[in-house]
């Protein structure tokens, strides 16, 4: 079986028991991107955000690497980039990947078996640690940002998107409209009534930019760790119109972000998009 077709095998296996998820054209895009041969904006665009967030930054973490794509590009551009992946099928097709033209081999080497909660790094080891799409699946959020901010040396910075459940309205896993907070028995019936199975919204944590600040911050507090936590899209949207940081500078974006939400409304997931700068330890 080549790597497309056992790829696309697990994952509409796992998409249907999950999410109840049939539509093969979708799923086959999905599987395209995972094999880089769509989609590679999202590792490139995550990259460059690295870059001018850490303009210094070598040693990179990717906490969830999936199939390998963003640790494959980072080693392309030249840094010293791991990953770390639970799902033993995703591992398998990171090393079927390998096989194919232009992968090295020693690609492989560097996504390790691993979960967030307990990462297998020595304190201080990484510049960056990013998670894309990941946090919102993890077994124990407080002990996933505790060991991501473990790893992360002084100076370096933990960089995070995922759905923000307190003010989506679409649900991008089930694809479906969603109602912002809407979460355990409620759902439950809003998804028996669009015929998704529940076992989808069981593995999920309800995740949030307020939470998850909240919860870096208890961390900070107890371990005595200076952080600085960072909206990331708010940074970007005041660079580009040179306005300044502080309450004035947010106050100014605020229209851009309302006119955002409308604009995703019932038909993107709106993000939490977070950099928590590890100041001192």
């Amino acid at each position: 079986m080549d790597v497309r077709a056992y790829l696309l095998e697990h994952l509409s296996r796992e998409a249907l028991a999950l999410w109840g998820e049939r539509d093969a054209a979708y799923l086959g895009r999905v599987a395209d991107d995972w094999l880089d041969a769509a989609g590679v904006s999202g590792s490139l665009y995550r990259l460059d955000r690295i870059r001018v967030l850490l303009p210094a930054a070598n040693r990179i973490l990717d906490m969830g690497a999936g199939c390998g794509t963003f640790v494959r590009f980072a080693l392309g551009r030249g840094y010293d980039a791991y990953g770390i992946e639970p799902a033993a099928w995703k591992l398998e097709v990171v090393r079927r990947k390998a096989g194919r033209s232009g992968y090295e081999r020693s690609w492989v080497q560097r996504i390790i078996a691993a979960v967030g909660e307990t990462l297998p790094f020595d304190d201080d080891a990484f510049d960056c640690v990013t998670t894309f799409q990941t946090m919102e699946h993890v077994q124990d959020v407080p002990a996933c940002c505790a060991e991501m901010l473990r790893v992360t040396r002084p100076g370096g910075c933990v960089y995070i998107r995922c759905p923000d459940y307190a003010l989506s309205t679409y649900e991008g896993h089930y694809r479906l409209p969603w109602v912002p907070g809407l979460w355990g028995k409620p759902a439950e019936r809003y998804l028996a009534l669009c015929g998704k199975p529940p076992a989808g919204l069981r593995s999920l944590h309800p995740v949030s930019g307020g939470m998850l600040r909240r919860v870096f911050m208890n961390l900070g507090d107890d371990a005595g760790i200076r952080l600085r936590i960072v909206n990331v899209d708010e940074r970007r949207a005041r660079g580009l119109l040179h306005l300044p940081d502080g309450p004035l500078g947010r106050a100014l974006t605020r229209p851009l972000f309302a006119a955002r939400f409308l604009r995703l409304l019932f038909r993107i997931e709106y993000p939490v998009h977070l950099a928590v700068f590890v100041e001192g330890k």
